[in-house]
């Protein structure tokens, strides 16, 4: 008899189930990789639209971040114009260090209350915190 060089059908499934097996750890990682990528920007982003509060207040008097609307948050100057909106990534969610959804900067770039936001998502492995420091209105953000 003589012998065939083909694979059978039992080592062909064995290789398709490892194949995906691969992908599909691949995709996890990429979805994480993804999450965290968008907490760490989001945390950016609240970063550079705190100081942009805080700048727009010490030119024009005051000027103030407003979270209130769900999904986005506003900055808005003196005249409560909203001069930026920042859509918030699906999935990813800011908690607020004293509960309240306005932050508002006064001429000298001082906040009203300051604390700490975190930015985080369920699935992501990472967190951006920012802080905000109520009496000099300094902000810094630093991913984990």
């Amino acid at each position: 008899m003589k012998k065939s060089r083909a694979f059978t059908l039992v080592e062909v499934l064995v290789c398709l189930a490892i194949a995906a097996g691969l992908l599909a750890l691949l995709f996890i990682s990429l979805s994480k990789s993804r999450q965290n990528t968008q907490v760490r920007l989001q945390g950016q982003m609240l970063v550079s639209d705190l100081r942009l509060a805080r700048s727009l207040a010490t030119t024009e008097g005051t000027a103030l971040v407003d979270f209130t609307t769900s999904g986005s948050y506003l900055v808005k100057d003196s005249s409560g114009r909203a001069r930026k909106k920042t859509e918030i990534y699906p999935g990813v969610s800011i908690a607020f260090p004293s509960g309240s959804l306005v932050y508002t900067f006064n001429a000298a770039g001082a906040a009203d209350h300051g604390g700490t936001f975190l930015v985080s998502a369920a699935g992501a492995s990472r967190s951006y915190t920012v802080e905000l420091t109520d009496a000099t209105g300094m902000i810094t953000g630093r991913g984990r």
